[in-house]
């Protein structure tokens, strides 16, 4: 495996990068690597995927960063559509992890980014994305079984990120800064709405949320697809992880916690 150095020699050759040039790993990437580094006194962050990656569309990530919009995201500096390997500015703030929102916080975020998403090309099936991942070894039966049945979308669509946990949103001084937009399509708003509530462990009733951030009526049916669909998605791009010997403790752990989920469905 190409080593950090190698990889940012790659996408910036004008760079005069220093050989001894020192790198700080970041956890919380499961199927990325990143690092943090310095060069001339600024600060930048470079991804590093692992492996082949069919269902990322990073032409579309490029696009959307090049695009003119008011979404707040790391300013790119460079980004190489077929290894997906990225460079960005760094960007200082608190983690959403760290620093979780109140309703109304919430509520203004996924609205302000909902309506600022250009539109894009392509549309994000996780249920499609789910019998995937589970084609391999030898999944729950009751993933497979649902990844067979659901239909999707269950709601109107608009583009959405698809990604948003709480380790992919940084409180900057001036913004909420959204990182990680390889999985960008369109989608169920819902489904963006309901990745955060879960990934933050909220205490709010999410019916009660959703109908607030859509200002509308919303059926238990779509709320519960959305649901399904998305600890759909984390157990079985668990399962496919595991499936290719990443065995994290993280991933060992997100693949015990969705089957669990999914035995509500």
């Amino acid at each position: 495996m190409a080593q950090p150095l190698e990889i940012l020699e790659l996408l910036l050759p004008d760079w005069q990068l220093p050989p001894a040039l020192e790198f700080d790993y970041l956890p919380g990437g499961y199927a990325n690597d990143n690092y943090r580094f310095s060069f001339d006194g600024n600060g930048y962050v470079l991804r590093t995927p692992g492996g082949s990656r069919p269902y990322v569309d990073w032409k579309r990530e490029r696009a959307f960063y090049l695009a003119n919009h008011t979404v707040a995201k790391p300013v790119l500096v460079a980004l190489d559509v077929d290894s997906g390997a990225l460079v960005t500015e760094w960007v200082s703030g608190r983690l959403l992890v760290d620093d979780p929102p109140d309703n109304d916080e919430l509520v203004a975020y996924l609205a302000d980014l909902h309506g600022s998403l250009p539109p894009v090309d392509g549309n994000y099936d996780p249920i499609a994305l789910s019998a995937m991942y589970l084609a391999d070894g030898k999944p729950d039966p009751r993933a497979k079984r649902l990844a067979s049945s659901l239909t999707w979308p269950p709601g109107p669509v608009v583009t959405c990120h698809n990604d948003l946990n709480p380790w992919n949103i940084i409180r900057a001084t001036d913004a909420w800064v959204t990182l990680d937009w390889e999985f960008l399509g369109m989608n169920d708003p819902l489904f963006d709405l309901v990745a955060l509530h879960q990934g933050l462990q909220m205490d709010t009733e999410l019916l009660a949320l959703s109908e607030r951030y859509l200002a509308d009526r919303v059926s238990q049916q779509r709320l519960n697809g959305c649901l399904a669909a998305f600890w759909l998605r984390e157990y079985s791009w668990a399962h496919a992880q595991l499936a290719l010997d990443n065995r994290r403790e993280e991933i060992e752990s997100q693949l015990e916690t969705a089957a669990a989920k999914l035995m509500q469905f």
